[in-house]
């Protein structure tokens, strides 16, 4: 059965290869979404163009309860308020990435041994294998887990992957609520990979870059080393005493000092700390990353101050502080914002607005960095550089199952709609020709048989016409052959008297011909004696007598009704044959027997045999 499986997985990894960029790139298409972000105070959505390079809204606004909720056991109350929101701004039925805390999330970095994308698939959906790595800090049975792979190294056989969990009942809160507010969030995305994301597709020189983001605040507090083959989350704190102080800083002239110094070094405690495994920061940079830029960012307000402060206690690194809105023209410090993207740019409306009015809140880089997410399915290229890419859904693997079954199985009855329409199209282009050939097929059947019917016509025609011209041919050769024996066939039957029946003829060329026949009497014999010896030559009588014809005689002749005679068979004159027996030589009898009732004969007749010699010169001279 594993093995079974192995080869299904095999065949549908081919096909994927195959066909899914194919299909990604139309299912992109097909999404609509935006990115949205809400607490227990409001709501932050940002949305961009299809193709990633136009900010079309970015909207914020703060709910209207009097008192307050949690999302645990007021879903419905968030659901009605973000449901007005999005129908007023025409967003119902759109997909949505939403940004999930980093504080709720646990992300680390793994090293593991290299295996097969299947394989690590198959290991990642048990308990046992999370196990294995403690520091991950992963409850597998209540957690949402998702994973990436950053690189693999073949050399030293292991794979880098980002690992990322949140708990799945807090999950599952944000989707009912939006679930309820018509909506469909299939994206779950850790608010840090939002900031990322947004630098990565701000300049085409970070595509390529290393660079480590510092992000400090109430709520969200870490370091991110960012490599394209390693990466390195930490997670760090700041004490709401510091944070206090932090806040003050921005008001004060001057952020150096022992006592600041003091502060900051606390504020790294955790940063320093997990450095110090890859070698510190150093005058190089941060060892192990060989990296020196550091972005800067808050969801406080001013950070001027701050950065200062940095850039004092770590001076070996680059600075750069990165925010939604343009920096003041009279700040010191180095700064990167929205406006100044070089791969996307806003709506010219949306840049008015922000740039007449001051926004509420300045932090929205991540929201703008999360609207860049597809849900994706299929793993096409998208039109921006999505680097991260987790997804901490709780029903991610089945929903993204569904999507690619449900998008292939639309896809190919689009397929066979326009297969289908082809060929409707090209039949209706050829019908009158398949029309004509129809009717030719139907008036086959007709065609043959009457073609048969004439080759039988024709064959027995020929076979008639084949015998009257061997018939033809014989009479020709007859009338042009008069020799001896052809004149004695034609000299006979005119000179045999109508009471004699010639029964053989038997011929000898230049000499003589002997006639076997009957005779009814001795005048009919005479006569024909006569007619012989005028006729053909001398003849002479050999033998001569009686033959009795019973009653039962069963062979006895056919009598000829016109004469009441024996009829003799037919002549057989072959011209190719002239010498040997002419069996019979047709004659007559006008003399009808009588019948002898006392011994049941018939009539006698007279047989003989005469012999007769020829006279060429008679022959000859008639045949002349």
């Amino acid at each position: 059965m594993e093995k079974l499986k192995k080869i299904v997985k095999q065949i549908q990894d081919i096909f994927s290869k195959i066909f899914y960029p194919i299909l990604g790139s139309v299912c992109l298409s097909k999404e609509k979404r935006f990115s949205i972000e809400f607490d227990e105070q409001g709501v932050k959505i940002c949305k961009i163009s299809p193709n990633g390079k136009k900010i079309l809204k970015i909207i914020e606004e703060k709910f209207d309860f009097e008192e307050k909720m949690n999302f645990a056991e007021n879903q419905i109350q968030f659901s009605e308020e973000i449901k007005q929101i999005l129908a007023r701004e025409k967003l119902i039925g759109h997909e949505a990435t939403v940004i999930v805390p980093t504080s709720k999330v646990k992300i680390s970095s793994l090293k593991i041994p290299t295996v097969s994308p299947m394989e690590l698939e198959e290991q990642a959906k048990t308990e046992d294998f999370w196990a294995q790595y403690e520091n991950a800090n992963i409850n597998f049975q209540e957690d949402v887990v998702n994973y990436q792979i950053v690189h693999s190294d073949k050399v030293s056989g292991e794979d880098n992957i980002l690992v990322a969990a949140a708990n799945k009942k807090e999950i599952e809160n944000i989707y009912n609520i939006l679930i309820n507010a018509g909506v469909n969030p299939n994206v779950f995305e850790p608010k840090c990979f939002g900031n990322i994301n947004g630098i990565l597709n701000s300049r085409k020189i970070y595509k390529t870059s290393s660079f480590a983001l510092f992000e400090y605040g109430e709520k969200e507090n870490y370091f991110f080393i960012h490599t394209p083959k390693e990466v390195l989350f930490i997670q760090n704190t700041i004490t709401r005493e510091d944070l206090v102080l932090i806040k003050q800083i921005e008001r004060l002239p001057d952020p150096t000092g022992p006592f600041w110094n003091e502060v900051y070094e606390r504020i790294l405690t955790d940063v320093n700390t997990k450095l110090e495994d890859t070698g510190g920061i150093t005058k190089d940079g941060i060892e192990g990353f060989n990296l020196k830029d550091v972005f800067v960012h808050t969801e406080l307000g001013s950070s001027e101050n701050f950065v200062k402060g940095l850039k004092n206690k770590l001076p070996d690194l680059n600075f750069k502080l990165i925010s939604f809105l343009p920096q003041p023209a009279s700040s010191e410090i180095e700064s990167e914002n929205i406006f100044d993207n070089e791969l996307m740019k806003f709506d010219k409306k949306l840049e008015k607005q922000f740039m007449e009015y001051e926004p509420e809140s300045q932090d929205y880089y991540p929201n703008v960095g999360a609207a860049l997410r597809f849900f994706n399915p299929f793993s096409a290229k998208e039109p921006n550089q999505i680097k991260y890419r987790l997804n901490l859904h709780h029903m991610f693997e089945n929903i993204s199952n569904n999507r690619r079954v449900r998008f292939s199985n639309s896809s190919l009855n689009l397929i066979l709609i326009l297969l289908i329409l082809t060929f409707a199209s090209l039949t209706s282009q050829t019908y009158p020709v398949y029309l004509e050939k129809a009717n030719v097929l139907n008036d086959y059947e007709k065609v043959k048989k009457d073609h048969d019917n004439l080759i039988k016509q024709i064959g027995s025609a020929s076979a008639k016409t084949k015998r009257l011209e061997e018939k033809r041919l014989l009479a020709n050769k007859i009338v042009k052959n008069k020799d001896e024996f052809t004149q004695l066939i034609i000299e006979t039957p005119s000179i045999v008297p109508s009471g004699i029946e010639i029964s053989r003829l038997q011929y000898v060329e230049d000499d003589h011909a002997i006639f076997n026949g009957y005779a009814l009497s001795d005048e009919d014999l005479n006569i024909f004696l006569s007619n012989l010896r005028i006729n053909i030559g001398k003849p002479e009588l050999r033998t001569i007598g009686i033959t009795k014809i019973e009653k039962d005689q069963s062979s006895q002749p056919i009598v000829n009704t016109a004469s009441n005679i024996p009829t003799p068979p037919p002549v057989n004159a072959d011209p190719e044959n002239v010498q040997g027996e002419l069996i019979p030589i047709i004659s007559a009898n006008d003399t009808p027997a009588e019948e002898n009732p006392d011994d049941g004969t018939l009539m006698e007749v007279k047989n003989f045999v005469i012999k007769v010699d020829l006279k060429k010169d008679k022959l000859l001279s008639k045949n002349g």
